[in-house]
């Protein structure tokens, strides 16, 4: 079975700059899902070819990009779709592309947004657009919990106060609507929140996922080495 791994302090600080319990299932659908027939957080590339032609994109490291071959109604709004997907995490954000009828286009983007996700429009918001952001990781995990969660998973010690902070601040999910290109732009975002589903799932951690981790800074990745020659010296 695919392994999913954590994407650490960096993206989460960043997000959690940028945005100011139990699974809930309004992360994958509703609410603050991919509004997307079918399409999950989480899910790889071939489950999401099984439901929609795509080809690849850019590919960076463990990142890459698949880009639908047909518009997809997103909100009301036939878009041009991009889905970024990391190989451990899966699909981890939605952006859709719309350079027709900019202005009308906006508003109906931002009307159907707006629905139900009212009270979510908070924090610092982009000039040339709107964001919507959901409960944060400090709203459904103590700093405790995310702490010994780690711990379990990287080893005591190895993850330290500024990824904590990040974490607990950023939200899980996080729409974000701009004018962009002479049309619009609507992101998807769900990093965080799967981010969170990896650290505390009760599965056995992959040893070789764990250890390709892209965002960990020097210091941990030294911490981390450290430690780990030890166990296998017996120190």
């Amino acid at each position: 079975m695919k392994k999913r791994a954590v994407i650490f302090a960096t993206t989460v600080i960043l997000l959690a700059g940028a945005c100011g319990g139990t699974r809930d299932e309004g992360m994958d659908s509703g609410l603050w899902g991919t509004q997307m027939e079918g399409l999950r957080w989480g899910m790889s590339a071939e489950q999401i070819g099984e439901l929609y032609p795509c080809t690849e994109g850019e590919r960076t490291d463990r990142v890459r990009y698949l880009i639908l071959e047909e518009p997809v109604q997103l909100c009301g709004v036939p878009m041009e779709v991009e889905l970024k997907m990391d190989d451990a995490l899966g699909l981890i954000r939605v952006t859709g592309f719309t350079d027709l009828a900019a202005e009308e286009n906006y508003e109906k983007l931002e009307k159907a947004l707006e629905g139900e996700r009212a009270d979510y429009r908070t924090g610092a918001q982009p000039t040339d657009g709107v964001s919507y952001k959901s409960e944060t990781a400090g709203d459904r995990y103590s700093r405790q919990e995310l702490q010994r969660a780690c711990d379990r998973m990287m080893g005591e010690g190895v993850i330290g106060e500024s990824y904590l902070t990040g974490a607990m601040n950023s939200p899980l999910v996080f729409y974000e609507l701009r004018k962009a290109r002479g049309g619009c732009m609507l992101t998807m975002d769900a990093t965080v929140e799967q981010e969170m589903e990896y650290i505390f799932s009760d599965s056995p951690q992959d040893q070789e996922t764990v250890k390709n981790v892209r965002y960990l800074s020097k210091d941990v990745r030294q911490k981390r080495e450290v430690r780990n020659a030890a166990a296998c010296c017996g120190g």
